[in-house]
């Protein structure tokens, strides 16, 4: 079950922004249950997985239900005394996912909210995010389809004509917003495709390689196995199952790789 924020009015600063307001949770509290209900799903056992405010919202609804399980927050972490909970409860299991390298600030926050959590007694774990080269294989294999090879190539060359690349093809810096300084070069490559903030499968994948505050799909098996598990063996068997994790998309990635090579795309 997913929630989006109806809220178009955040502050007077953030204009239709959709974002949560934490002290709103004990209405979308009232919103889940009555959902779980209405499905007849009240006796599922609950995870929470939010990102950004979605994450930071999602974190206090622990106060408000004591039936959660566990909570996946992605780049976001939260004052740390709001994840204390009333009558004397302990916080559920929880893993961050965030980027922190190129979000140093929030990475703090994550920081003291690990240290509090465990302090309390609680499971808790994080995932790093880092940087991603944009190449071919990273632009066909995540843009489930929309991106072909001859294209990938094309958004490459134009990617590095603007001089945005390192000479890892790593992002020199982001590319969001859109501005003209690419936009309409590449519009004339991607065709239909939107390069609208928020609705571009381009975009996005220019975001999640970038790496600053954008959700993204990795590991998100292991941190649910863990989760699932009840935290059990803390960050260590987090990092174990991630070292598993990143086996596997490796070899993915690997055979990936050489089906472009062996069709004559590389």
């Amino acid at each position: 079950m997913g929630i989006s924020s109806y809220d178009t009015e955040a502050s007077n600063l953030f204009r239709e922004t959709r974002c949560w307001i934490q002290d709103r949770g004990p209405v979308l509290a009232k919103v889940v249950r009555t959902t779980l209900a209405h499905l007849g799903l009240s006796k599922v056992p609950l995870y929470l997985m939010g990102v950004s405010s979605g994450a930071a919202i999602l974190m206090v609804l622990p106060r408000e239900m004591p039936e959660v399980r566990g909570v996946y927050s992605q780049v976001k972490a939260i004052a740390p005394e709001k994840l204390e909970l009333p009558r004397g409860r302990k916080y559920p299991p929880i893993v961050f996912v965030h980027m922190a390298t190129m979000d140093p600030d929030n990475a703090k926050m994550v920081t003291k909210n690990l240290k509090v959590l465990k302090a309390g007694g609680t499971p808790a774990a994080q995932v790093l995010i880092e940087q991603q080269p944009i190449t071919v294989e990273f632009l066909t294999s995540r843009s489930e389809g929309a991106i072909d090879v001859p294209m990938a190539k094309q958004i490459i060359n134009l990617i590095e004509e603007k001089g945005y690349f390192n000479a890892d093809k790593t992002l020199k810096r982001s590319m969001r917003p859109v501005t003209d300084q690419w936009a309409p070069e590449m519009q004339l490559i991607v065709g239909n495709l939107s390069l609208v903030r928020d609705k571009s499968n381009p975009g996005e994948l220019f975001n999640v390689a970038w790496a600053r505050h954008e959700f993204v799909h990795d590991h998100v098996d292991a941190v649910l196995e863990w989760l699932q598990n009840g935290g059990k063996g803390g960050q260590a068997q987090m990092d174990k199952l991630l070292e598993a994790d990143r086996q596997k998309d490796a070899a993915a990635a690997a055979a990936w790789a050489k089906a472009l090579r062996d069709g004559g795309w590389l």
